[in-house]
């Protein structure tokens, strides 16, 4: 049974399941999350290992889990809903976190299996498919931002390489954005949504600066601020 991998896309909140890294290479170009050329060669070599196998096998039949796995159609839908926690996607399945299991099962797993392969596990037992999302450096989803995740020591060099690699998401996630970012303090913010009301009431409300002066002075900030970023706004034609 051939390993798969997921690809992402960010900007089509789409998931693909594909073999090989020709595949893997042409969704990446169209700006979908995926691996390095080196990953995939190291994870497809780990797979086929018979006692990699052998661990995948015995896992699932204590899991009372099918022999080759669950198909894609059962897990499909709640990956993308994982918000990235595996113990909490494997529970879902099977009952038990990883770590729960592995701590009952800990004589018939093999911990000296390479450190990439071990970090796909849970996919692995499940469905016999990895993730971007478990290669030590992620992206967390948040709207309003692209937030990268990083869970292992990892060097600068190591980052560069991840954002160069995954140029098409980034592209794609960044161009999501909003152009302009107030970036307002939580007072300036209270003011601005109570911008009818003057500075002396407003001196009196909860988690307001007690002085009013203080109060005009952010009004007028808040107001230039947005004045500003209107100016730069480009016309309607």
């Amino acid at each position: 049974m051939k390993l798969k991998f997921i690809v992402f896309s960010v900007k089509r909140k789409d998931l693909k399941l594909v073999s090989d890294w020709s595949e893997i290479k042409s969704y990446m170009k169209q700006g979908y999350l995926g691996y390095s050329e080196k990953d995939v060669e190291t994870l497809q070599a780990c797979w086929v290992l018979p006692a990699v196998q052998k661990l995948i096998k015995k896992a699932r039949k204590e899991l009372a889990l099918p022999a080759r796995g669950l198909s894609w159609e059962k897990t499909g839908k709640f990956i993308q809903i994982m918000n990235k926690d595996q113990r909490a996607f494997f529970k879902t399945f099977t009952g038990k976190t990883l770590g729960t299991y592995f701590k009952a099962e800990k004589e018939k797993i093999n911990f000296t299996i390479h450190p990439l392969l071990r970090r796909h596990l849970p996919f692995l037992i499940l469905g016999g498919f990895v993730t971007p999302f478990t290669s030590g450096i992620s992206l967390s989803e948040e709207e309003g931002a692209v937030n990268i995740v990083i869970r292992r020591r990892i060097t600068v060099h190591q980052l560069q390489e991840f954002i160069k690699l995954n140029k098409g998401y980034f592209d794609d996630a960044l161009s999501l954005l909003p152009a302009f970012d107030l970036d307002l303090s939580k007072v300036d913010k209270n003011i601005l949504k109570h911008s009818k009301i003057g500075p002396t009431k407003l001196s009196k409300m909860p988690q307001m600066p007690s002085d009013p002066n203080l109060i005009s002075k952010r009004k007028n900030y808040v107001g230039k601020k947005i004045k500003k970023i209107i100016s730069l706004l480009p016309s309607k034609s």
